[in-house]
């Protein structure tokens, strides 16, 4: 008998001294949260971002709100379109941060 599991994965990785771990839904809703700040301060409507990578408007509305993920390449473009480095996409907002 075979019954449907979902799939969890851990991210474990380091941002100059600091480890950082989170599971699936925590990373697709940082990727998403990313994606749209990264559109915003470039100036960029859903529409421009998604001609400009050759992808749907639709589709960049569904990953800004985590309902869909990206291939490899997409991601690249998005992060080439967005003038910041892949790994950018999925870095944590430190800003809110008390380590000073």
């Amino acid at each position: 008998m075979e019954q449907a599991q979902a799939v969890m994965f851990s991210l474990v990785w380091f941002i100059g001294e600091k480890i950082y771990t989170m599971k699936e839904q925590e990373l697709r809703q940082l990727f998403s949260t990313n994606i749209k700040k990264c559109r915003n301060r470039r100036n960029l409507s859903q529409a421009k971002l998604a001609k400009q990578i050759h992808i749907s408007t639709n589709f960049i509305s569904d990953i800004e709100t985590g309902k869909k993920w990206v291939s490899p390449l997409t991601l690249a473009n998005l992060a080439e379109a967005l003038e910041v480095n892949v790994y950018e996409l999925f870095k944590p907002d430190e800003s809110s941060s008390d380590d000073t």
